[in-house]
């Protein structure tokens, strides 16, 4: 028997970074800029380089497939969690790529400041993975629903309103 995944949301992401950081090392402007910054990455995830939708892409009605950057970047650090990327980022080490339902807070109260906010870094699916259909009990596929629903209707998980 195979595995089966359902998809259960998107996980949309943004640059972000403290704003003492960016008043140390200056705010980028363009992509290329990035390559003066200390980076924090994700050992999974944009370890050596970011990809984002351009501008253009982000402001338009989103085709299908963007035509995605893929901007390398200077990592000074790597982690595979994003809990203590997140940590690591407030403590002005450098910008990072964090999911935008995790760092919500820290953005409303100026902790964190949105970098280079014109480009949309490519969002990733969160799945379920479980063994059949055939044996899934009721109360596990009532859960999937339910978790399914939640995240489709909580604004932490949707695409920001001004990307």
């Amino acid at each position: 028997l195979g595995v089966v995944a359902r998809q259960l949301a998107e996980c949309h992401s943004v640059l972000c970074a403290t704003p003492q950081y960016l008043a140390d090392a200056g705010i980028p402007v363009h992509l290329a800029d990035l390559a003066a910054h200390r980076c924090l990455s994700h050992q999974r995830v944009g370890r050596t380089l970011w990809r984002l939708a351009p501008p253009a892409h982000v402001q338009q009605a989103a085709p299908l497939s963007p035509p995605w950057i893929e901007q390398p970047i200077k990592t000074v650090l790597s982690c595979n969690d994003t809990v203590s990327l997140l940590l690591l980022t407030r403590q002005h080490l450098g910008i990072s790529m964090l999911p935008r339902a995790l760092v919500l807070p820290d953005l409303a109260s100026g902790v964190l400041v949105t970098v280079l906010p014109q480009y949309q870094p490519e969002s990733l699916p969160i799945y379920a993975v479980y063994a059949s259909r055939h044996y899934l009990p009721q109360r596990v596929r009532q859960l999937l629903d339910f978790l399914q629903q939640q995240l489709s209707q909580d604004p932490r998980w949707q695409l920001a309103p001004d990307a």
